[in-house]
């Protein structure tokens, strides 16, 4: 998280990437709460982050979690 860049555009994309990253090490640890709080930070960072894949994948993922 201290490496990502200031540079508002980038910074939203790779804060996407990087949430995601630490919401897929919370569910190997089986930590569920933790995982859907690191997806909802992924998709928060706004129109910036729709570029990147992480982004759909922490939708998707949210969305899964919150039908059951």
């Amino acid at each position: 998280m201290e490496r990502i860049v200031s540079i508002p555009i980038l910074h939203n994309r790779q804060l996407c990437q990087a949430n995601f990253t630490l919401a897929l090490m919370k569910l190997e640890q089986n930590s569920t709460e933790e995982y859907q709080l690191y997806l909802e930070a992924a998709i928060k960072q706004g129109p910036n982050a729709w570029l990147e894949k992480m982004f759909y994948l922490a939708k998707v993922e949210l969305e899964a979690l919150l039908i059951k």
